[in-house]
């Protein structure tokens, strides 16, 4: 065929040229026009064909569902096609499944996440045909590489670590690798491990009333509201890092209040409860680099610190130094089970403590009267804060340093009493005793086993649709809630603390016959309050300063009152003479010239 005028190639080929238009424009057009902009000046600005611009408005629902289903704002600028809800969410709940089996160092393959897409596709598809939504029965879903590929790429998972892809350690890797770790010259205080874990803070054992009154009661599960935390501490045992917890709401309305910077944990929120690399690299920046500085200042130590950590996704890679005065050293690949310190023991016994904590917490609340189901209802992130920082400190040191056998062996001292897994069982018994305390005759030491194993567990696909939906009415009320105050203690309530101290020696000099004992437990109790004690000093001082500074204040005030009073009076004075002056003037004899004149 003849060839075509250049300009009419040209044309043709700028007619079939498609313009790429995100979500996010998309919906800044929908918003133009349901605010009552004429069709023609939307077209004039941003040069799209009437036609395009009628199709968007004509699918707005479609686009504002698939918007608010994206994975953060920040994607609405790169994605432009609006798929289908199931879609969507489907894939936020994989990402979320994905990050489970990261947190547990589950490793994953390809043909593994596109079965777990395929299997949520299913049930969400079921799901929503159960309710009503018909629009679900023309979307197919295949879960193919191709998917998988633009998957990856829209969730920007870019650390995602898939078996397969690195080789597997090996026995001598194990081996050579603890040999090799403190060659930089580090001493055994200087070298620290950190490891994240998932804990469910409301979770119960099974055999509990609490748990099978919960299965029944639709809805979402208090025993599925997770957080993330990031323990860790260093070879010689003598420190124990304060905890970095992770949860999805920056503010819940039980911790509304309360001073972030006056709290056991260094707390951080995102959606997910997820320790992702921006809050890891935060943690080491703004905690523990200042932390290691002051360590070694304190300890005639050089300023620098060895940082042993697994290659989970939230742990940047690839990084020589985390700061200036830390260094990172990655264990072996699939190495973790047998060498993170963290995971030989001390995760374990934490997540017994806690629970032992919650089982007395239990108790003793219901023995001042109070039913079980009202101490339950109460149980709140801010309770639950309490228990973990009890559990962590009740971690011993010798306990801290024992974990290392594996990993330092030359540099671990040994347990001179329990093993770890000794200690676990011992725990688990107390549980069990405190739980027939409690109420719950049915709890055994297999129950309690249970639980605890169970923080690392997998959430199915309708406890994900729920846990989800929970984190999105909690964002909601939190929205609507005024902020309120930051609570401080007062001088007021700390004279109310030292007349229950009070009341509390006079109770135990009364009735206690063995006065030795007596003693010993009073001074337990004063040391105990003497923060408050020293707290009540201080504010009182400020209090006499403060009044001080406002009696002078007022006394200045009062002074340069007096002084205008004063300055005024004179003024009127001054005015009066200068009248006075000014009639004589006038109103008199006129005055004899004092100049020479003639006749």
């Amino acid at each position: 065929p003849p060839a075509k005028p250049a300009r009419a190639a040209k044309a043709e080929k700028e007619k079939m040229k498609r313009k790429n238009i995100t979500l996010k424009y998309k919906l800044e057009i929908i918003n133009r026009i349901e605010r009552g902009e004429k069709q023609k000046d939307i077209i004039a600005s941003t040069g799209l064909a009437g036609s395009t611009i009628y199709t968007i408005f004509q699918n707005k629902e479609k686009i504002k569902r698939s918007a608010e289903t994206l994975l953060g704002g920040d994607k609405l600028s790169k994605v432009s096609r609006s798929r289908h809800a199931i879609l969507e969410r489907m894939e936020l709940l994989l990402l979320q499944w994905i990050e489970d089996q990261n947190l547990n160092c589950i490793p994953l393959s390809t043909m593994q996440i596109q079965e777990k897409a395929l299997s949520l596709f299913e049930g969400l598809k079921k799901k929503m045909l159960e309710e009503g939504d018909e629009t679900v029965k023309e979307v197919e879903f295949a879960a193919s590489r191709g998917w998988f590929d633009r998957f990856r790429q829209r969730v920007f998972l870019h650390t995602l670590r898939l078996s397969g892809e690195t080789p597997s350690a090996d026995a001598e890797s194990v081996t050579i690798f603890p040999d090799q770790l403190l060659e930089g010259g580090y001493d055994a205080r200087q070298v620290f491990n950190m490891d994240e874990t998932g804990l469910f803070w409301k979770r119960m054992p099974s055999r509990t009333f609490i748990s099978q009154r919960e299965k029944r009661v639709p809805g979402p599960k208090p025993s599925k509201d997770r957080l993330t935390l990031l323990l860790g501490g260093n070879l010689n045992g003598d420190i124990k890092l304060k905890p970095l917890l992770v949860y999805h709401s920056e503010n819940p309305r039980a911790m509304r209040g309360m001073l972030k910077s006056a709290l056991p944990v260094i707390w951080r929120s995102n959606r997910k409860a997820w320790v992702t690399q921006d809050v890891f690299m935060d943690y080491i920046r703004s905690y523990f680099s200042p932390f290691v500085e002051k360590y070694c200042r304190e300890n005639n130590l050089p300023n620098k610190a060895l940082l042993v950590i697994d290659n989970a996704p939230g742990h940047p890679a690839g990084t020589i130094h985390y700061a200036d005065n830390v260094e990172v050293v990655f264990l072996p690949q699939r190495t973790t089970s047998l060498l993170q310190p963290m995971d030989q023991g001390i995760i374990a016994t934490f997540k017994a403590y806690y629970l032992e904590n919650l089982m007395r917490h239990l108790v003793s609340e219901s023995e001042s009267g109070k039913s079980l189901l009202d101490v339950w209802k109460d149980f709140n992130i801010k309770v639950a804060l309490r228990f973990i920082a009890e559990a962590w400190d009740r971690i011993k040191p010798e306990t801290m340093n024992a974990v290392w056998s594996k990993l330092c062996p030359s540099h671990s001292r040994g347990l001179p009493g329990l093993k770890p897994e000794e200690l676990q069982s011992k725990i688990q018994k107390e549980i069990v005793k405190l739980a027939e305390e409690a109420g719950f005759k049915d709890v055994d030491e297999e129950d309690v086993a249970e639980v605890l194993t169970s923080h690392n567990e997998e959430l199915r696909t309708e406890e994900l649709v729920e846990l989800e939906k929970a984190r999105k009415s909690e964002e909601d009320k939190e929205e609507l809630e005024e902020v309120t105050e930051v609570k401080e203690i007062d001088v007021e309530m700390l004279r109310e603390i030292f007349n229950l101290e009070k009341q509390l020696n006079d109770k135990i000099a009364n009735y206690d016959d063995d006065i030795e004992r007596s003693i010993h437990i009073r001074k337990l109790i004063k040391q105990t309050l003497n923060p408050y004690h020293v707290l009540y000093e201080k504010k009182l001082q400020h209090l006499q300063q403060s009044s001080m500074l406002r009696y002078f204040q007022s006394g200045k005030r009062e002074r340069k009152v007096e002084e205008e009073n004063a300055r005024k009076e004179s003024t009127k004075k001054i005015r009066k003479l200068s009248e006075a002056s000014s009639d004589t003037a006038h109103s008199g004899t006129p005055e004899p010239s004092t100049s020479d004149s003639k006749t």
